[in-house]
C-alpha cells in the first residue's frame, strides 16, 4: 500500500465494512468501528473462536435453498459464530454482494447468479488478527454514530501520529435529484 504514510502509531477506520485496509496494513494498534452490529459481529465471532466460524460455513449447503433458509433465520436466535457464518455467507451469495434490509431489520436481498469463494479456515484465522489486544472492535448505534466515533478516536489518538481511514459508505439522503432518492425508496 504505497498510499499509507509511512510511520503512523495507530490506525483508526469508524466505517469499517470490510476493513480491507485494515487487513492490508495490519497496524500495531487499532480502532476498527462501524455502525452495523452485524459486521462487527463478524469480527468477533472470527476474533473468539475463528475455527467454529469455518466449521459453520463448511456445513453450508452451497443451494437456493440454503440461502433463503438463512435469510429468513431471526439472527436474535444464532450464536455469535451462527450470526457470523450467516452473514458471510449471505453476503457471498447474494445479489451482488449488497447488504440491504427491509424496515423491520431482515436482510432482504435475493440471491445471486453464483455464490462466490466463501473464506478458507487459514483466511478465518489471519482474520483473527482482529483479537489483538491492540485493536479495538466497535459498534456504534445510529443517531450517536460520528459524535461517539470522532470523540473516541480523538481520545485515542492524542498525542501520537494515527492513521485516520475514512471512507463512509453512502450519504443517508442523497439530494441531487430533487430528494427523489432516500434510504426509505430502498426498504422494502
Amino acid at each position: 500500500m504505497n498510499l499509507a504514510p509511512p510511520k503512523y502509531e495507530r490506525y483508526i477506520e469508524p466505517f469499517a465494512g470490510s476493513a480491507s485496509l485494515y487487513f492490508e496494513l495490519m497496524p500495531i494498534q487499532a480502532i476498527v468501528a462501524d455502525v452495523n452490529p452485524c459486521v462487527i459481529d463478524v469480527y468477533q465471532a472470527i476474533k473468539s473462536d475463528a475455527d467454529a466460524v469455518s466449521d459453520m460455513l463448511d456445513s453450508i449447503p452451497r443451494t437456493r435453498e440454503a440461502y433463503y433458509s438463512l435469510r429468513a433465520l431471526s439472527p436474535i436466535s444464532l450464536t455469535i459464530e451462527q450470526r457470523a457464518a450467516r452473514l458471510i455467507f449471505l453476503m457471498k451469495a447474494c445479489f451482488n454482494g449488497v447488504y440491504r434490509t427491509n424496515r423491520r431489520g431482515q436482510f432482504n436481498v435475493p440471491m445471486g447468479d453464483k455464490i462466490y469463494a466463501l473464506p478458507s479456515r487459514d483466511e478465518l484465522l489471519f482474520g483473527r488478527r482482529t483479537g489483538s489486544d491492540n485493536c479495538i472492535i466497535r459498534c456504534y448505534p445510529a443517531g450517536t454514530f460520528l459524535r461517539l466515533q470522532c470523540r473516541d478516536a480523538a481520545k485515542w489518538a492524542k498525542n501520537i501520529r494515527p492513521l485516520l481511514a475514512v471512507d463512509p459508505d453512502y450519504v443517508p439522503v442523497f439530494c441531487g435529484l430533487e430528494n427523489k432518492f432516500r434510504r426509505v425508496n430502498y426498504s422494502a
